[in-house]
């Protein structure tokens, strides 16, 4: 999608990079030898990298996912021009997107409460909280 990150073709050091970042993850999540290790996963989390859903389903999922980062670090340059306000104005045509976004998380926080299917889970509600976002 276009919230995803994207990769040039050109780029082959880079690609491979990535795919092997993406492979030892999925070794490591299966208990196998890699050179992953949480830090190095918390990390690379931490600048929204994505690991790919992995094709072997013993192998657990990522737990979060750039795009939902990648928005989230919209949400955050939001704050920093709008006084720290996570409420972005529906006449905000310029934000509309983020602002559909920051709804979303409101539904699915309480889709989660309520105890129904749904994306949000407690690490992205404690992420929501660090910036000072409030669930209604």
């Amino acid at each position: 999608t276009e919230d995803e990150f994207k990769i040039d073709s050109k780029d082959a050091k880079l690609k491979a990079w990535i795919n092997d970042q993406q492979q030892q993850y999925q070794l490591y999540r299966a208990g196998r030898p890699s050179t992953m290790f949480e830090e190095k996963i918390q990390l690379l989390n931490g600048i929204g990298f994505v690991f790919d859903e992995p094709s072997d389903p013993s192998v657990p999922k990522p737990k979060i996912y750039v795009t939902w980062v990648r928005w989230l670090m919209k949400l955050k340059d939001y704050q920093a021009e709008h006084d720290g306000s996570c409420e972005i104005d529906i006449k905000d045509k310029e934000n509309a997107r983020l602002r559909q976004w920051v709804l979303d998380q409101h539904v699915e926080y309480k889709r989660m409460k309520d105890g129904l299917t749904t994306s949000m889970n407690a690490e992205k509600v404690e992420r929501l909280e660090a910036v000072g976002f409030q669930f209604k």
